[in-house]
């Protein structure tokens, strides 16, 4: 069986349509959404933003539910310059930018669960993505077509289609509207996008030793921008999400 899991309405509301219901189960004020989606047994979930909301609903899923695999669909903010609105990102691996100490330069990240202080090299703070699942997705991705952005979306004074990226994705309780702090994610951590639940479902898995996948879509820049690109974008980015999950689940 594999859980489905978004942070927003918006983000699961397409599958949710598709699914063959076979039950619905409230827990922890959630609700569970038990069915099938392309003959694939999937339990959907609307988790709520923020990290605890996550963990607490992937461990509902692993622990009430028995799931053996969780993709995490929706949307995210852009971080790497060539990043725009209605791209996606498949992530390789995560990090939570918001884990760490604070000192005298700002903060340190660490890897969460870890102690943060003493010694810690940046390349051991992310947990990374199933690999079977990453490979699968890469390759759905190069079949795909993803609808042109809405229209009167203009980017660099030209039409631009949105692309397809793996990469580094980045965790934190914090919505980001700030150029400063979004060039900070890039150089620290090399992020494509950021997001408030990737990271926390990550790491429940990977304490759990379940498979999972985070599939992103950008709804904004992360900049001074990003409340008014979300509220416009929030719909058109989390359906490209779901348009590589619903291939997803032909192969897995």
């Amino acid at each position: 069986m594999i859980g489905i899991i978004g942070a927003l309405e918006e983000e699961i509301n397409l599958l949710k349509n598709k699914i063959n219901l076979e039950k619905k189960e409230k827990i922890a004020g959630r609700n569970f959404y038990v069915g099938k989606l392309k003959e694939r047994e999937v339990v959907l979930v609307k988790s709520g933003v923020g990290k605890v909301n996550a963990a607490v609903t992937a461990q509902l899923l692993i622990t009430v539910f028995n799931i053996k695999k969780i993709i995490f669909t929706g949307i995210a903010g852009g971080i790497a310059p060539n990043l725009e609105i209605g791209d996606l990102v498949i992530a390789s691996r995560v990090a939570q930018h918001d884990y760490g100490n604070i000192n005298s330069k700002g903060l340190t990240p660490f890897k969460p669960g870890s102690y943060p202080f003493g010694e810690m090299e940046i390349e051991d703070v992310y947990y990374k993505v199933d690999n079977v699942l990453f490979n699968i997705a890469e390759k759905i991705s190069r079949e795909i077509i993803i609808d042109d952005l809405p229209e009167g979306t203009v980017f660099l004074q030209q039409t631009r289609k949105p692309m397809i990226h793996k990469g580094t994705v980045v965790t934190g309780d914090q919505f980001i509207i700030s150029k400063s702090k979004q060039k900070w994610l890039y150089n620290t951590f090399n992020a494509l996008a950021t997001e408030m639940e990737g990271g926390a479902v990550t790491q429940v898995c990977y304490l759990n030793k379940i498979p999972c996948l985070l599939i992103r879509s950008i709804s904004d820049k992360a900049d001074e921008k990003a409340e008014i690109n979300f509220q416009k974008f929030v719909n058109y980015a989390a359906s490209n999400s779901l348009l590589l999950v619903d291939r997803i689940l032909d192969c897995i």
